[in-house]
């Protein structure tokens, strides 16, 4: 995997997901992490996403800190902690859907898309709680870029 091709605030939600299982002493990277570590960020295009498309960013953010608590924890000194099987299948969609966009590189809107197409994952599960699907974020993408062209 390429991080070199991935937008610097997308980079930084992988390293802040990274130090998050750390310091949760959990055993891998989950979906769960990047998608905490996604709401977390200052000025969170993620959370302006999920807010246009109607959906509650907070409502949201909070139930995925729930569920990252429920995590199992491994307790063993200086363990070497390494991304999940289905983060890393999120993470290879990302890409795909960069292409679809004709990007260069893959931003934290393609990290979201990619995450709500990985199903059997608990955020997909979050995501369907609440009612989240690719044509409403599409929809909400289209617009916010939008108006940032």
């Amino acid at each position: 995997m390429r991080f070199d091709k991935f937008t610097q605030r997308s980079q930084d939600a992988i390293q802040y997901a990274s130090e998050m299982a750390q310091s949760n002493s959990n055993s891998q990277i989950e979906v769960l992490h990047l998608l905490d570590a996604l709401l977390s960020q200052d000025d969170s295009f993620v959370k302006s996403i999920l807010e246009k498309a109607g959906f509650e960013a907070g409502l949201i953010a909070a139930k995925v800190k729930d569920e990252i608590n429920l995590l199992p924890k491994a307790y063993s000194e200086g363990a070497q902690i390494y991304p999940s099987p289905e983060l890393n299948k999120a993470l290879t969609q990302a890409f795909q859907e960069a292409n679809n966009f004709k990007d260069e590189y893959v931003s934290v809107e393609h990290l979201l898309l990619a995450m709500i197409e990985k199903d059997r994952t608990k955020v997909h599960q979050i995501f369907k709680e609440y009612g989240i699907d690719k044509p409403k974020v599409l929809a909400a993408i289209v617009k916010l870029r939008s108006y940032q062209r």
